[in-house]
């Protein structure tokens, strides 16, 4: 899952990004999470309503600094995906 995340394909970054953020079956990330659920909602078709609706409800329960440090974590996977 982490390598199709990785790749770019949405579908895994979204199941990913909710595992990270509800911790499970993985140790809870919530910042990371968020990223991935954000790299999936920008990607994601409009008829993928699910991933929207992932990123929605985990943004919501978000902190602030989950959601500063998803920013840091965006900025660090577009400057990765640049230097490739």
């Amino acid at each position: 899952l982490g390598l199709a995340a990785q790749k770019g394909q949405h579908e895994a970054q979204a199941l990913l990004g909710q595992m990270l953020f509800n911790g499970d079956r993985l140790p809870r990330q919530a910042a990371r999470g968020l990223m991935w659920l954000t790299l999936a909602r920008d990607s994601a078709g409009t008829d993928e309503t699910w991933i929207k609706e992932n990123y929605n409800r985990a943004f919501a329960k978000a902190s602030d600094d989950d959601r500063a440090m998803c920013l840091q974590m965006l900025e660090q996977w577009v400057q990765g995906r640049r230097e490739q």
